[in-house]
């Protein structure tokens, strides 16, 4: 049984079986794509009722590490590939270092991308706002 600390659920040789057959593995080189359940184009996996994120998982798995608090970033050689499991195409980094990854590889939502125009619905107006719901919460000075 590996057990990693909190940001990963403890991972039995069962699981580490199940996650690692859901990969297709390739040449060391390519990347490996995640085969099941994909959110915003991350795989995703369940390990005892918890959802991981199988970059995450890959990493731990290949070098021992929790990711812990930092993100684990792609740097796939054939461009952005979110589903990426090759551990040889994953790296930690800061929050900062997630958000110009994200830049430089246009994945930034801006323009006629940003959710803000795609789904104007969503947007918290009127009886939606925060602040509506739960007048009682106002801040000094607004």
């Amino acid at each position: 049984m590996v057990k990693p600390n909190s940001t990963l659920p403890p991972v039995s040789d069962k699981d580490i079986e199940r996650f690692w057959s859901r990969i297709k593995i390739g040449n060391p080189e390519d990347c490996w794509p995640w085969t099941r359940s994909i959110s915003n184009g991350y795989g995703q996996i369940k390990i005892k009722n918890k959802q991981t994120a199988a970059n995450r998982l890959a990493y731990f798995l290949s070098t021992g590490k929790d990711p812990g608090e930092s993100c684990v970033l792609h740097n796939c050689p054939n461009g952005d590939n979110p589903a990426c499991c090759n551990p040889a195409h994953l790296w930690l980094g800061t929050l900062a270092d997630n958000n110009a990854d994200k830049v430089k590889k246009s994945r930034q939502a801006k323009g006629d991308t940003h959710m803000s125009r795609t789904k104007p619905w969503a947007l918290a107006r009127g009886d939606k706002n925060g602040s509506r719901k739960h007048p009682e919460k106002k801040t000094q000075g607004r």
